[in-house]
């Protein structure tokens, strides 16, 4: 059996790729079913997968520079959107395609979303009558003929409206869609998490879901988080076994 409590270390340090951990999937899926929080995403720059640990809650995060030194200015420009529900009749597709391409114009290269890409299915009562299409593929298909327009680095966490797939039993359409872009060689990375966290140059931008409807339902996972972050004083986050407080 592999002696797997130094890979677990550097696991809980550092984003790595299966061959630098010289591990399988079959060890991922081990270590996932003793307790480890792993999560795993597209990293771009590597053009691989990377698999890391995280210690509590369903954080995830990626680190895309280092801060800058002393003196050293950074310029960063980048997109914010949240709640683009493709698949559903009301997708407004062509104004989705204006907004990336002004971004585009004005020269950011992040884009940033926070949830609900796809309209999902089954989300609330008569959902079905407002959907285009209720096949999780169909849905991405939908939205990938927009985001593969643009060289954007899109970094993306999940919804309720896409996780209802997954609850399901059926694929999660979020890494379906991360697995489309890398393969059509675009930049995207599913932080597979109601929380992702992003480092830009030392400053960290966190992206969370937010839910309508003022209940608070404690069998919803994201407002049973949302409501413990909210009543925090935002101020730090655990990323790499490191406290990162926000800027």
């Amino acid at each position: 059996m592999k002696n797997y409590s130094k890979i677990i270390e550097k696991m809980k340090k550092e984003q790595l790729t299966l061959e630098q951990l010289k591990l399988t999937m079959e060890d991922i899926i081990y270590l996932r079913d003793i307790g480890y929080n792993i999560k795993e995403q597209y990293d771009p720059r590597v053009e691989e997968y990377v698999y890391y640990i995280v210690s509590s809650g369903d954080t995830a995060y990626i680190k895309i520079s280092e801060h800058p030194k002393k003196g050293e200015t950074v310029k960063l420009k980048l997109l914010e959107i949240s709640d683009i529900h493709a698949g559903c009749r009301n997708f407004d597709k062509q104004g989705l395609d204006k907004t990336l391409k002004e971004a585009q114009n004005r020269g950011v290269e992040f884009v940033h979303i926070s949830g609900d890409l796809l309209d999902g299915f089954g989300v609330y009562r008569g959902q079905e009558n407002n959907l285009k299409s209720n096949k999780a593929i169909e849905q991405v298909n939908e939205l990938v003929s927009v985001l593969e327009k643009y060289d954007f680095w899109y970094i993306a966490s999940m919804g309720n409206h896409d996780q209802s797939f997954c609850m399901r039993g059926g694929l999660d359409p979020i890494k379906y869609l991360e697995a489309r872009m890398a393969k059509n060689h675009k930049r995207f990375t599913y932080l597979n998490a109601y929380e992702g966290n992003i480092i830009h140059a030392g400053i960290v931008f966190r992206l969370i879901h937010l839910s309508g409807g003022a209940a608070r339902a404690a069998s919803y996972k994201p407002q049973t988080y949302l409501a413990r972050v909210f009543e925090s004083n935002l101020n730090d986050v655990e990323i790499g076994r490191k406290n990162i407080q926000f800027t």
